[in-house]
């Protein structure tokens, strides 16, 4: 009966240890696995830092190359718009050159015209002095006391035809006054309709800036919008990294506490281990021999006695270490509840990190094919751009050589206004010579008629009138060529100031235009500028504000 009650004693003791180190092995398994599990998820989550980082420097430098674009097509649009205005200012001044051809050439018919006329009267004058001459002649030869009526008819026809050419060319020269001022008052109504048109041009121009400016704006408040949502997300995705962060911290320190209370129930199952060693050697000795070793039984009861204290006082403690950390470990029956709470975390961790992983290959596949995107933008833009830009450095020194003309412009201009003056002074001595004449016309007039008194002395030298008579006729005919080559000289001066007028008109008209052209490409520079440098700092203001955000 001893022995089966031992050996049952036994049966039982040694099923416990097999519980115990079933458990306490367990316990070791799910401790490596959870620490395994927990340095694969720090390892996902440095992972994930980095990727959601790189997200970040991509976003930022997407958002730079936007703006830079941004700016690049506003620079485009300012040139195309240059362009423009350069083709139309040309088409403008071929116009205007074509109108002053046709201004020209009309004149020169008009004066050609005069002149013929002039030269018709000059020929029906000189065919009526003719007529005149040779019936005075037939006269003197038919009656020659009637000389003195004939020589008061030719300086009474002389008198006329002076008078007559005299009113010819004021005529000639108020005609030649209307028509600078038609041609004059024609050029202003021009210039003032360019003006106009020149104000208009530049009202439209300005309101298609604006809106092009408003459509800009809302295209980068959209894009700021869409910018904000991704920082929103990349706020969420940090968020939730933190919660892992602390997940796993939580996961390590529950992990510590398992391995350091499996190393704590390891020892207390050596001690019960000894412990129950030695309360089995007592029984073996008393079936052994249970009347001859009586006094040894007792001298060991209070060796048995103490270590049972010992036993019981280390169990005590040990319960109240489990006791006070029930929450994290319990003995053999909680440890699978525990490890399957973990295995479920463990599960739901995974399924986290394979929804991060497909989260952030979205991410990367969006981010490549945008920078695929923007580098072949930008690749054509900039070819597009370096080809504007070859045209600007064509129009900029183009607009070189233009200043270099509106000096050289600027110099003829006061040059022909010299050239106005001395003209005007040659004007001035023109009409002295011709008030000269007039006074020549009148001594000869008045010679004729203190000849016209002398009637008796040409009565008396009949054979001398005949000198007379061609001296008369002979500063008659003085008279006349003196006249005609001066209207001729008149008129050749007045078609020599028509054509440098013309000229003068021509070039002021190109340098005001060329003038206005550098005014229109000066603003337009200051223009742009100022839209840069708006452009550029609202950029930086908000770059830094978000990365201010994104540190904080």
């Amino acid at each position: 009966m001893n022995e089966s009650t031992h050996l049952g004693w036994e049966l039982k003791h040694l099923s416990k240890n097999v519980d115990l180190s079933d458990a306490s092995r367990k316990s070791f398994e799910l401790n490596d696995c959870t620490t395994s599990h927990i340095l694969n998820l720090d390892k996902e989550n440095e992972s994930l830092q980095s990727t959601i980082q790189e997200l970040w420097d991509a976003s930022l430098t997407l958002e730079e190359s936007s703006l830079t674009c941004g700016e690049l097509k506003k620079e485009n649009q300012q040139l195309s718009k240059i362009k423009k205005r350069e083709n139309e200012s040309n088409q403008d001044l071929e116009t205007f050159s074509v109108e002053l051809i046709k201004d020209i050439e009309t004149v020169k018919a008009d004066k050609a015209r005069q002149i013929k006329d002039l030269e018709q009267k000059t020929d029906h004058l000189n065919q009526a002095m003719w007529l005149l001459w040779r019936g005075h002649l037939k006269r003197e030869q038919s009656c020659p006391p009637d000389g003195d009526r004939d020589q008061q008819q030719i300086q009474q026809a002389g008198v006329r035809e002076a008078a007559a050419a005299q009113q010819v060319t004021e005529k000639v020269e108020q005609a030649e006054e209307l028509e600078d001022l038609h041609r004059l008052q024609k050029e202003n109504k021009k210039l003032a309709k360019e003006v106009t048109s020149m104000a208009t041009e530049t009202v439209n121009t300005l309101e298609c800036e604006s809106q092009s400016l408003m459509l800009e704006n809302r295209r980068l408040q959209k894009s700021l919008e869409t910018l904000q949502n991704v920082s929103v997300q990349l706020y969420g995705l940090e968020w939730e990294n933190k919660q892992l962060d602390e997940e796993n911290l939580e996961l390590h320190r529950i992990g510590g506490n398992h391995a350091l209370y499996g190393y704590q129930d390891g020892q207390i199952e050596k001690e019960n281990q000894e412990l129950e060693g030695g309360g089995a050697e007592c029984p073996e000795q008393e079936v052994g021999a249970p009347g001859a070793q009586l006094p040894e039984h007792e001298c060991r009861k209070p060796a048995a006695e103490s270590l049972g204290k010992t036993w019981r006082e280390r169990s005590g403690s040990w319960r109240q270490k489990t006791s006070h950390c029930s929450g994290t470990w319990k003995p053999s029956g909680s440890l699978t509840s525990s490890g399957r709470t973990l295995e479920q975390e463990v599960a739901q961790l995974v399924k986290d990190k394979k929804l991060l992983e497909k989260e952030v290959n979205r991410l990367w596949q969006q981010g490549v094919v945008l920078d695929d995107i923007t580098k072949l933008s930008i690749a054509e833009k900039s070819r597009a751009l370096d080809k504007e830009l070859a045209h600007c450095r064509d129009t900029a020194t183009k607009l070189k050589e233009l200043e270099k003309g509106n000096r050289d412009l600027t110099k003829q201009v006061t040059m022909h206004k010299r050239m106005l003056v001395t003209l005007r002074e040659e004007l001035v001595l023109g009409k002295l010579k011709s008030q000269q004449l007039t006074s020549e016309l009148d001594k000869l007039s008045q010679e004729l008629e203190k000849v016209s008194l002398h009637k008796e002395l040409l009565l008396q030298d009949n054979s001398n009138s005949g000198p007379k008579y061609k001296i008369l006729e002979g500063r008659n005919e003085l008279t006349l060529k003196t006249t005609l080559t001066m209207k001729d000289e008149k008129i050749v001066f007045l078609e020599a100031q028509v054509e440098e007028k013309a000229s003068l008109s021509q070039q002021l008209q190109k340098a005001l235009q060329v003038l206005k052209m550098c005014e229109l490409l000066r603003q337009n520079q200051e223009a742009g500028k100022h839209l840069q440098h708006s452009l550029k700092h609202p950029a930086g203001s908000w770059l830094l504000v978000t990365k201010r955000s994104a540190g904080g």
